[in-house]
């Protein structure tokens, strides 16, 4: 009974959530009120006060990054690698596990595989406690998601700002008006001394809504680029060291659906393309056809009710195929550069893979890009229906690509062409910042 009224419940809160009673309380929910900020500002201002007294000279900078998920690893791993080739900076990973009260064992194998002794566990090894953040003495401290729910309370952006100077990268490009308007109204961002903006439109909104904290010097928004670039280019270069790793006897289509249904978030076409899907490439044994839907899809759609874990265990049984696969792999970088064709619903892989120079296929559900991203619909075939997605499918696949040139003329113009400098510059930004520059 207490199942399935709350199930009623999330499917009420779902199909009215942007009524503007609904809006006003997650607004005043998510964002709190004005005192909220005023006390953040205070933290921040005597934090940096604190900080700047407690220096000494040639000390190292050491810096932690809060781990929680391996999924979006990548988008922090470049800064990672520069800090730790930077003599200056001190790095290290505290690995959290994904959901509360539960051991972080598989994220830990994770990042010790990777990177050994750099790699901390959260928990203390004879207490099971949650091992002191604060004992680590960081001076800056980054975060993966702007979700401080899903973190333990001590590491929380409230917590840690009281000693440390937070710091955020975004785990996904912004480029939408609404998702942008939704991202940012959070709590955490209050906490947060050290914003590095994908884009100088996000910097400067960001500045904009806690302007008297950014003008009085103890919150920054800064614009370098994207680091999540720079470590999607290198995985290029390590496969034009193997060239048989990037070539291809079948053509390869990705297909990267939303979580949410929620039109105000992009949408998604799942639920209208899920059978299409499997029908199509079915019949095409000479093409392969990977699904990648994002990691929050499936427990999303069981939670409002939209589909039972039975469901999914059927539906996830037509990619046992050649040449239909289900893929859950945290690193897609490798999977995009040997790829063909994306075809996605709203969502920030769609710009990575614009830098790939190959074709996406835009799932429209009407979201609409700020105005410094409109260009990138150009770049895209646009589709409003299955008929459509066919349609650029057939063509793209036997070889018909219209958009190339114009593509590839526009992400030079959005991006550019050099990548490798990013994360040094962030690096550099620290470095500048603890010494007072």
């Amino acid at each position: 009974m207490g199942e399935r009224l709350l199930v009623s419940l999330k499917r009420i809160y779902h199909k009215y959530s942007q009524s503007c009673i609904m809006r006003m309380v997650n607004s005043i929910y998510m964002n709190g009120t004005v005192f909220g900020q005023w006390r953040a500002d205070y933290k921040l201002k005597k934090m940096s006060r604190q900080m700047a007294y407690d220096k000494k000279p040639n000390q190292k900078i050491v810096v932690v990054f809060l781990c929680q998920n391996t999924k979006i690893w990548s988008k922090l791993e470049a800064v990672y690698e520069a800090m730790r080739r930077n003599e200056r900076l001190e790095p290290y990973i505290l690995v959290i596990p994904e959901e509360s009260g539960k051991a972080p064992e598989d994220n830990l194998t994770y990042f010790y595989n990777r990177y050994q002794d750099r790699a901390l566990d959260c928990r203390d090894g004879e207490q099971g406690k949650m091992i002191s953040l604060r004992a680590l003495h960081p001076q800056y401290v980054f975060y993966q998601r702007p979700y401080d729910q899903y973190l333990p309370e001590e590491y929380r952006s409230a917590a840690v700002c009281k000693y440390a100077k937070t710091c955020y990268i975004d785990y996904g490009y912004e480029f939408s008006k609404s998702t942008k308007e939704i991202s940012f109204e959070k709590k955490f961002f209050r906490n947060i001394y050290l914003f590095f903006a994908e884009n100088r439109g996000i910097a400067a909104f960001n500045h904009e809504r806690m302007k008297r904290s950014h003008n009085g010097g103890y919150r920054k928004s800064v614009y370098c680029g994207y680091p999540a670039f720079e470590n999607f280019h290198n995985v290029k270069k390590r496969l034009d060291e193997n060239i048989s790793q990037t070539s291809n006897v079948q053509k390869t289509v990705i297909w990267t659906p939303r979580w949410s249904e929620d039109r105000s978030m992009g949408g998604s076409n799942f639920f209208t393309f899920k059978d299409q899907m499997i029908a199509y490439f079915s019949k095409l044994q000479d093409t392969r056809f990977i699904f990648r839907p994002h990691p929050l899809t499936f427990s999303h759609f069981v939670s409002i009710g939209r589909m039972t874990d039975k469901d999914v265990e059927e539906y996830l049984a037509n990619y046992q195929t050649e040449n239909m696969i289900y893929d859950a792999d945290p690193d897609y970088a490798e999977k995009f550069w040997a790829s063909d064709v994306l075809v996605t619903d709203f969502s920030s892989v769609l710009v990575e893979y614009l830098l790939t120079g190959k074709p996406v296929i835009y799932c429209d559900l009407g979201a609409e890009f700020d105005d410094g991203s409109k260009s990138l619909l150009d770049a895209m075939y646009i589709a409003k229906s299955w008929e459509d997605v066919k349609e650029y499918l057939d063509m793209l696949l036997a070889g018909e690509d219209p958009l190339q040139d114009k593509r590839k003329q526009i992400v030079r113009e959005q991006f550019g062409d050099s990548f490798d400098t990013i994360s040094d510059c962030i690096c550099k930004m620290i470095e500048d910042d603890f010494v007072g520059r």
